[in-house]
């Protein structure tokens, strides 16, 4: 460490360093739980899944999947435990996944009762 950055972190009061602390978490990779749940970022989320960063935002902007932020416009964190969570509540069908990664319309999962009726 720089004798410079010495100096300053040493001026610091609790709070300056709290708020400096929260700051940088974003940018800090995140431990492993001892479960061996983790944080995904974006990319990695995607990579878990199975689907394109790009289709991962639209899901995160729909709210379809669980995220957190920081604040608005800030990176998202996935949580590995909750994205597993999502995935075996059912919602990683291709159908759903194509319906949030900007489909045509005529392909988004809008079935109702009547679209599974018989035709005779």
């Amino acid at each position: 460490m720089s004798q410079l950055a010495a100096a300053l972190i040493a001026q610091l009061d609790d709070d300056a360093l709290a708020e400096l602390a929260a700051r940088l978490a974003p940018f800090l990779p995140q431990p492993e739980t001892a479960d061996g749940d983790r944080w995904l970022n974006t990319r990695q989320a995607a990579e878990y899944l199975g689907i394109s960063p790009n289709a991962l935002h639209k899901l995160t902007a729909a709210r379809t999947i669980p995220f957190q932020q920081d604040r608005p416009g800030a990176k998202c964190w996935f949580r590995q435990s909750e994205l597993d969570g999502w995935r075996r509540g059912g919602l990683t069908t291709m159908r759903t996944l194509r319906s949030h990664a900007g489909e045509p319309a005529g392909r988004r999962d809008t079935a109702t009762s009547a679209d599974h009726e018989e035709v005779s």
